[in-house]
Order: C-alpha cells, then sequence, then structure tokens
C-alpha cells in the first residue's frame, strides 16, 4: 500500500457500523508491511458519526458539486471582493450539495455543511474524504451574521435603500418617515427571531443526534471488542485441538512401535534354542 490517504479514504467511504472492522483489517495490512506508525495512526482513526459519513457521501457521489462548494468556501475566505456575491454563491452551492445528501433532512444537511465550511479543519477533512464529526452548530460558525449576511435557511433580511430611493419614496414629514420605517423595523425584528429560533432548533436537533451517534458508537465499540475476544479464544480452541491432535497421533504411533517390539520379543522367546 503506496498511498495512505486515498486507504483512509475508502476506510471513511465503508458505512458507520462496518467502519471498526474494516479499520482493524487495514492497521493488520499496515503492520504485515512494517509500517507501524502508519498502523498506530490508523488505529486512532474515529468512526464517522451518521451526519459526518451521508455528507462525506455526497461528496464522493457527486464531485462537481462538491467541488463548487469548496471553492465557494475558499472564495468566501477571501479578503477582497463582492461578499454578498460570495455568500450568494456558497448558499447556491450548499443548496447543491445538500439536495445529494440523501440520509438526511435538508434543514438538518444545510445546518452541517454550513457548520462544517466555518471549520477549515473540517472542511479539509470533508475533501480529503476523512472527516469523523460535523462541528457543532453556534451561529454557523464563523460565518452566521458576517457582514449582515446569513448563510442559513432563513429568508433574506429587508435590504436597505439607497439615499436617492429613500428620498423619492418618503413623504416630506419627518413623522411620515419615521411610520414607514417602523413597518421595516419589525419586519427585521421578525426576521432575526426566526433566524435565532432555526439556529437554536438546529443546534438542539445536533445535540440530540450526537448524543446518540455516540451512544451507538459506545454499543459498537463494545460488540467489536467482545467479537475479538471470541476470535482469540476460538484460535486458542482451535490450536489447542491442533495441539491435542498431535499428541494423539504420537500416541498411536507409540502404541504401534510398543506393539511390535512385544511381538519381536515373544517371537525371539518361542524361537527354538
Amino acid at each position: 500500500m503506496e498511498d495512505l490517504n486515498a486507504a483512509v479514504a475508502l476506510l471513511y467511504a465503508q458505512a458507520p457500523a462496518g467502519f471498526v472492522k474494516a479499520r482493524a483489517a487495514l492497521v493488520k495490512e499496515l503492520k504485515a508491511v512494517k509500517r507501524k506508525e502508519d498502523a498506530a495512526e490508523v488505529a486512532r482513526l474515529r468512526r464517522p458519526t451518521k451526519q459526518a459519513w451521508a455528507l462525506g457521501e455526497a461528496v464522493r457521489r457527486t464531485p462537481e458539486e462538491a467541488s463548487e462548494f469548496f471553492a465557494a468556501v475558499a472564495a468566501l475566505a477571501e479578503p477582497a471582493g463582492d461578499f454578498r456575491q460570495r455568500t450568494r454563491a456558497l448558499r447556491a452551492a450548499t443548496a447543491a450539495l445538500t439536495e445529494a445528501t440523501e440520509t438526511m433532512d435538508p434543514g438538518e444537511a444545510t445546518a452541517a455543511l454550513l457548520a462544517t465550511a466555518a471549520d477549515p479543519a473540517a472542511t479539509d477533512a470533508l475533501r480529503l474524504g476523512r472527516l469523523a464529526e460535523v462541528p457543532a452548530v453556534g451561529g454557523f460558525g464563523g460565518f452566521g451574521g458576517v457582514g449582515g449576511v446569513d448563510l442559513g435557511s432563513a429568508p433574506d433580511a429587508p435590504a436597505p435603500r439607497d439615499a436617492a430611493g429613500a428620498g423619492a419614496e418618503q413623504p416630506e414629514s419627518a413623522g411620515g418617515s419615521e411610520s414607514a420605517a417602523e413597518p421595516e423595523a419589525e419586519r427585521c425584528r421578525q426576521w432575526a427571531a426566526e433566524r435565532e429560533r432555526q439556529e437554536a432548533e438546529a443546534r438542539a436537533k445536533t445535540a440530540h443526534l450526537a448524543g446518540l451517534e455516540a451512544e451507538r458508537d459506545r454499543t459498537l465499540d463494545a460488540e467489536d471488542a467482545l467479537g475479538q475476544r471470541v476470535e482469540a479464544a476460538q484460535a486458542a480452541v482451535a490450536e489447542t485441538q491442533a495441539e491435542l491432535d498431535r499428541a494423539t497421533g504420537a500416541l498411536a504411533d507409540a502404541a504401534a512401535l510398543s506393539a511390535a517390539a512385544q511381538e519381536q520379543l515373544r517371537a525371539a522367546v518361542e524361537e527354538p534354542g
């Protein structure tokens, strides 16, 4: 095995239920070729959560959509350019990749992708096909609310009008201006409240799913450890049986030699002097 990264990517392509067994096989293969450090690194790899595996599957199955998503994430990190245009590009790329995420509901997939996009290490892990866990959702990481732009699923906030448009549309009196601004301010407050509610629901759902995933991982790890002990016991029984078979064969050979010796002795005694 030359490309360890490719081997690890194949390992994470396994369904979570088969990860531990596949990881043990890879560790054994690396040890067989004296790559102890690589084997130790693989042994430390964590089983992917259901969410992380689903995102990885979407990236593997739709490379074009995944490429656009990673490009949009990289573009958003650049200091220059139209920030709003880049956030729209990320939203579009996220929506396309969300459609390819088959085992998660769209809202959950969108929140998971944006949380991953906000974490550079998680983004790199997803790109390499070895994401083990989706980062915790909290305002969608470093992106939420940046520059007044929300990357979540909430509708766009009302855009402020330019000075010329405001002057043309508003009445001359100051009281009329204040009256016109009040409904728009209320819409902004409602939008912000709805966005906060959606983010709170996403955080609660992510925490609940993480707890379920951790419990499942503990159960599967216990099953895997029990399976390894059973295999070791079966190997010991097989070796003991082999030893018993060898001992039985040796005993049979010794009995045959003894019988032959006794026959020879009896023949010598009975032979006429």
